[in-house]
């Protein structure tokens, strides 16, 4: 079996959204390892001084334990179009280091930056992001992404944005579309329906 990931922002040496990594870390080696006792992933933040100013990932690779911890500077990606792409079986529930389906997915955007994955005609998931949807000063996101990422379980937590089913065939309805991960807030990417090819 693969490693697992979590990938946590940290800027100018503040860790961002630490219970929603504990939470889906210790939820994950729970379901896959059957081990019930939680781990925490703040003991283990050790930041080295070097990354200690501007935005840094860290990058956590886990199984039943924790694998290995790294920091790197971060930049943002920067998004012009996005590929539509249709998979009805894909499953990719849990944040494993290798997934060759999406990574099938992914070569398909042709000379767009990033994918929108549709399973069974409903909206999923980019290959980085999870997707975000506004109407009318209203915020949804699909009810069933592939993976439950952790700035959108704040997101919601805090009823920011709404769950409900986006179908592929809508989403030009739209007024704006978001991307956001775990290194990526509300807004950062911020596109326009006829961006979506």
């Amino acid at each position: 079996m693969s490693l697992l990931v979590e990938s946590i922002k940290i800027f100018n040496g503040r860790l961002y959204n630490m219970d929603f990594h504990e939470t889906r870390f210790n939820e994950t080696r729970k379901k896959l390892f059957g081990i019930t006792t939680p781990l925490s992933l703040r003991r283990h933040m050790v930041i080295p001084s070097e990354v200690k100013q501007g935005l840094v990932k860290c990058r956590v690779t886990y199984n039943n334990d924790i694998h290995n911890i790294t920091f790197q500077p971060y930049k943002p990606n920067v998004i012009h179009s996005v590929k539509l792409v249709v998979h009805d079986d894909i499953s990719y529930a849990y944040k494993f280091e290798q997934r060759a389906e999406l990574d099938l997915l992914f070569d398909l955007r042709a000379d767009s930056e990033e994918i929108m994955i549709i399973k069974n005609g409903l909206v999923t998931d980019a290959y980085y992001y999870n997707y975000l949807f506004e109407k009318d000063g209203h915020i949804f996101t699909p009810s069933s992404p592939l993976l439950c990422g952790t700035m959108r379980a704040f997101l919601l937590s805090k009823n920011t944005i709404i769950a409900k089913d986006i179908y592929a065939d809508k989403v030009h309805k739209y007024d704006f579309i978001y991307m956001i991960n775990a290194m990526t807030p509300l807004g950062k990417i911020k596109l326009k329906p006829n961006q979506i090819l």
